[in-house]
């Protein structure tokens, strides 16, 4: 056994030694080869980079130019109680919470306008000058309508706060001063009740 164990290692001394198989890329970066390299992972990286900023601007165009999600005066205030009844449960003793908002009126939509104005003589010597405003149209998908500049939201009108821990005076008087900061209205508008 000891023969054979001799023969194997005399073997193994004596066959032609293979050189480990790790790949070398060092061999593919010699002096051309690396310029080209170089200049397509730059040009690689420049297409990414105009492919996400193109795709950027394009949802800011398409939302900005036909945005048609506005706001009704029920979807506001709603709004409104949510985030009003989610920080004031925040308020140390306040408890549970809940927020009851009326409005003074409903949302306004301000379109943009296309200016006329023609200047026409008269028989008699005097001229006068006619003037017309038309909303401008912007088609997107096959619908037409009208471009809207900005939209005014409602003033409140009142607030009433039901919170079970109200029974504390300084604890009413934390809510009503955050109501009023928060919705920039005068406390007289506010009632702040306890609740179960």
């Amino acid at each position: 056994m000891d023969k054979e164990v001799v023969n194997l290692e005399t073997l193994i001394e004596n066959s032609p030694k293979k050189e480990k198989s790790k790949f070398n890329i060092l061999k593919y970066f010699n002096g051309k080869n690396l310029k080209i390299i170089i200049l397509l992972i730059v040009f690689v990286v420049a297409l990414i980079l105009i492919m996400n900023l193109s795709k950027g601007t394009s949802k800011n165009v398409s939302s900005t130019v036909s945005s048609n999600t506005y706001t009704t005066s029920l979807e506001y205030s709603k709004m409104l109680e949510s985030k009003l009844e989610s920080v004031l449960s925040q308020v140390k003793g306040a408890g549970q919470v809940k927020v009851m908002i009326t409005l003074d009126g409903s949302p306004e939509l301000v379109y943009a306008m296309d200016s006329d104005s023609k200047v026409s003589n008269s028989s008699s010597g005097g001229t006068t000058t006619t003037s017309s405003q038309t909303p401008i149209i912007v088609s997107k998908n096959g619908s037409t309508s009208p471009l809207i500049l900005t939209e005014i939201l409602p003033k409140v009108k009142g607030v009433i706060v039901v919170s079970s821990g109200a029974n504390d005076v300084s604890i009413k008087l934390d809510i009503l001063n955050s109501v009023s900061t928060l919705l920039g209205i005068s406390t007289d508008k506010i009632n702040v009740l306890k609740g179960n």
